[in-house]
């Protein structure tokens, strides 16, 4: 029986080779939002490496959404110029399909980038106002966000719709909206961040509204024949926020406009680290699962996924989408190379690869892998034989992947 994980998945009018999807993935590089070489030279390398679909990074939909100041965005002329050069390169080169997470960081904008710590920028390096549902800050010492007037959620509505008609123009295949992580869309659904006492905070169905009300915007001017999705945050870990019960419904809400997937992942809203993870593989796979199940919607896993055969049974099971997770998130990191062996073996006939450098019985450094996602349906195509994939899903291997302009020669985003 061959692999379902190879196989291949239709959404709406979009086939996908087979199910192995990147990750969006911020790359804390552009200037003014503007992709520049780097992004040409990360994207291009995903998509000649064979996946089913690649993402772009999370990209504001305001200048004032950016998560960092060199977040990519997508509200200009010369950002939407720099993004078709991009995308011309990876289709001239590569066969992936090509996705966009369109964002806006909310009251978590406006910070460091991860390798100076992630904290709020301070005022003398150019930190910006940020804007939330309420007045409430992520926690202690971070940005105290201006609560967005009615005007405001009429902008913001109004700067989704203006990306998602330059994502068009671009000719994106897959547009996946950010509402996770305690970004915007991700606190007004929150009871955590949003402490609103108008129609768009108190109840489960005031602090849905203006989540569904972005995504309808969207769904209206992104082309029918197109797969549109949003990430959510299954879960707050903490009991005085948002539950697996709440992104039930709000799953339900979405599919009946339209949605053709919800990305289950977690957390966000609250510096509270989750009781059970992250941990170990696959502990967001009951989020996804329930969603699924109970909002009859295709669903999408993220967390410590990097087993080919966690992965494989996941698919073969029927259970849900699946992304495979981030085997780096932004920083180098070092995990048991069996463990990186026995995946590039297993997932992409990859004996050969690394074999030279990688000890079974110690650790390798991994730079810059990118995250790698596998779609799984309960519903399998014509399988995809993994041989014919690109053998290059992970960047660079060991130490021979050191940047030289870094005294520590690591690249570290």
């Amino acid at each position: 029986m061959g692999s379902k994980l190879f196989s291949k998945l239709r959404l709406r009018n979009l086939e996908l080779e087979n199910r192995i999807v990147v990750s969006p993935m911020c790359q804390y590089s552009a200037v003014d939002g503007v992709m520049n070489d780097w992004h040409l030279m990360h994207l291009g390398n995903l998509s000649v490496s064979g996946p089913g679909l690649v993402f772009v990074e999370a990209t504001g939909v305001e200048s004032r959404g950016r998560i960092t100041p060199g977040c990519v965005g997508l509200h200009n002329d010369e950002q939407e110029a720099s993004q078709k050069r991009v995308l011309e390169f990876c289709r001239k080169h590569g066969q992936a399909k090509m996705g966009i997470q369109l964002a806006h960081a909310g009251r978590k904008a406006s910070t460091m980038p991860p390798w100076e710590g992630g904290k709020p920028l301070p005022p003398e390096i150019g930190a910006w106002e940020t804007v939330g549902p309420s007045s409430v800050p992520f926690a202690e010492g971070w940005h105290v966000p201006v609560e967005m007037t009615l005007q405001d959620l009429e902008t913001v509505k109004n700067a989704f719709v203006d990306s998602t008609r330059r994502a068009e123009r671009l000719g994106y295949d897959v547009i996946e909206i950010h509402g996770a992580h305690g970004y915007l869309l991700s606190a007004f659904l929150s009871p955590l961040a949003n402490q609103r006492e108008d129609e768009y905070g108190g109840s489960l169905e005031n602090r849905m509204r203006y989540p569904l009300e972005i995504f309808e915007a969207v769904r209206r001017v992104w082309p029918s024949e197109k797969p549109l999705g949003m990430r959510i945050s299954a879960s707050d870990w903490d009991d005085a926020g948002w539950t697996i019960d709440d992104s039930v419904i709000f799953a339900r809400e979405l599919k009946q406009r339209g949605c053709d997937f919800v990305d289950c992942s977690s957390g966000g809203n609250s510096p509270n680290r989750p009781p059970v993870g992250p941990g170990f593989p696959g502990y967001q796979l009951p989020f996804s699962e329930q969603v699924r199940n109970e909002s009859d919607i295709p669903t999408i896993a993220v967390g410590m996924l990097r087993d080919y055969n966690l992965a494989e049974e996941a698919i073969s099971n029927g259970k849900q989408f699946i992304f495979w997770n981030r085997i780096t998130n932004c920083h180098e990191r070092t995990f048991p190379a069996n463990s990186l062996q026995k995946f590039c073996q297993l997932s992409f006939q990859m004996k050969s690869v690394g074999n030279n450098q990688i000890s079974t019985n110690k650790s390798v450094d991994i730079s810059w892998c990118r995250p790698i996602g596998m779609w799984v349906h309960s519903i399998c195509h014509e399988a995809f034989h993994p041989h014919t994939i690109a053998p290059h899903l992970l960047h660079q291997i060991s130490n021979n992947c050191r940047r030289r302009d870094d005294p520590n020669g690591r690249r570290s985003l």
